[in-house]
């Protein structure tokens, strides 16, 4: 299951790979989505579809989030350099 084959075809994730990622999770291990979607399109792919990521890489590896889709790549505002 692709997150094109979510948004273009309306194709939820099987039961098996939802049940997959989950016991996956279960053991301590990390799910990752990776695609070269954007914020909005990743959060509308995954819409009701049962799957639930730790992580997110998006734009093709160019920003990472967390779970609930934000962004974590970027340092918390008070540890910012200034340039």
């Amino acid at each position: 299951m692709t997150l094109t084959a979510a948004l273009i075809y309306h194709r939820p994730a099987p039961i098996s790979i939802q049940a997959g990622i989950h016991q996956w999770q279960q053991a301590g291990n990390i799910a990752v989505c990776s695609t070269g979607k954007s914020i909005s399109a990743t959060r509308f792919a995954l819409r009701d579809s049962g799957l639930e990521f730790d992580y997110n890489v998006l734009y093709t590896g160019a920003v990472v989030t967390d779970k609930a889709l934000q962004r974590a790549d970027e340092p918390h505002p008070t540890q910012r350099t200034g340039f």
